[in-house]
């Protein structure tokens, strides 16, 4: 026992002279994420702008008091023009020492500007209901500084530049900084109010929108489940540009399209009429005036009671009747013209447009037949 404890006591000395003991507790790594100095850049709206300063000119306050007279009269294009010029004389008296980021930042912002302001005096030529559009080409909202996915502080993001312009307080001056963070929310909040008076505008081009596909709906030929595959596959690989995207298609295709109809002839002093079962084998159908009219044109093939086979063209006049001259050989193997009529059974469901229908078929017959030679 008394040899153990003096073994215990001299390593105890020896620790105590070499050093302290080590831990127990297993050794850890600390791993800390780098700091990124970007700085905050804040909607300075509502905060005063001081009433001296390298950078109070470029306050959204600031400018909104300078320009009060032109934002009440909705002169935006002016407006913009003149925020663009007070933000570019800033930047300028700033970029005095040398500074490759700042210039950089200066450079871009003064190219956003200037495209900016020009697009915009086109933008507001336009109409009304073409207004949106044409602000969504300009990325209006390129100048609010937003912080990205990396965390970054980025400002000019837009279609031309996908990444935007880096924002950081590190390699800029505090004046910098705050002009380059005050410019930006500046032009956006001036571009958001232009932004809003496109509502207005909006609401009509959507109502007109829907009214054009419900003519498009209800007014126009009908088509069966493969012509509608036809016309589907036929917009897709023919990609509508522009606001066509949101309209209903110009052209639509007809193909093999079998219906059922009366052919009208003259024979002697009266008018002979039959059944006919028909089809249009091709063509197509053209709207116009705004989908409140369309003309179509196709070769169809009839059939008539006896079983003989017509040839001709089929015309469609908008309405709800399309009418066809037709050429096929009698038993005699004589050439006879006749008169063919499509009434579009489906749209006749509405109560008003029997008695329109009929008035239609009569004046087109009416004017075809007296130009038929008698049977």
């Amino acid at each position: 026992m008394i040899a153990a404890a003096l073994v215990l006591l001299a390593q105890q000395t020896l620790f105590a002279a070499g050093g302290p003991a080590p831990s127990a507790a297993p050794p850890s790594l600390t791993i800390s994420a780098p700091a990124v100095a970007i700085g905050r850049c804040e909607d300075p709206w509502g905060t005063s702008p001081g009433l001296t300063g390298k950078t109070r000119a470029v306050h959204p306050d600031r400018l909104r008091e300078r320009f009060a007279r032109s934002i009440a009269a909705k002169d935006w294009a002016t407006v913009f023009a003149g925020y663009a010029a007070v933000v570019d004389t800033t930047l300028d008296r700033l970029g005095g020492q040398p500074s490759p980021d700042f210039d950089q930042l200066r450079r871009a912002f003064r190219t956003a500007t200037d495209s900016t302001a020009v697009g915009l005096a086109r933008a507001m030529q336009r109409p009304k209901s073409e207004l949106a559009a044409a602000l969504s080409e300009l990325d209006i909202n390129q100048f609010r500084p937003v912080t990205n996915l990396d965390g970054n502080l980025v400002i000019l993001q837009s279609n031309r530049i996908p990444l935007g312009v880096a924002l950081d307080s590190t390699k800029l001056s505090a004046d910098q900084f705050e002009a380059i963070c005050w410019s930006g929310w500046s032009l956006h909040r001036l571009l958001a109010n232009v932004n809003f008076e496109t509502i207005p505008g909006a609401l009509v081009r959507i109502e007109a929108q829907e009214r054009r596909w419900e003519r498009y709906r209800t007014q126009g030929p009908m088509q069966l489940p493969h012509e509608m595959t036809l016309n589907r596959v036929k917009r897709f690989v023919v990609k509508p540009k522009g606001s066509s995207r949101f309209n209903p298609p110009h052209l639509d295709l007809v193909a093999v399209h079998p219906f059922a109809g009366i052919e009208l002839m003259r024979a002697g002093e009266g008018i002979a009429y039959s059944g006919s079962v028909a089809a249009e084998i091709g063509g197509a159908t053209l709207w116009i005036n705004d989908w409140k009219q369309h003309i179509g044109a196709t070769w169809v093939l009839a059939y008539d009671t006896d079983g003989r086979i017509g040839r001709g063209a089929l015309v469609r006049l908008g309405g709800y009747v399309t009418a066809g001259l037709l050429s096929r050989k009698d038993a005699e193997g004589k050439s006879r013209k006749s008169l063919l009529i499509n009434l579009d059974a489906l749209r006749l469901l509405k109560p008003d447009v029997v008695p329109q229908a009929v008035r239609q078929a009569q004046s087109i017959a009416g004017e075809v037949l007296n130009h038929l030679p008698p049977r």
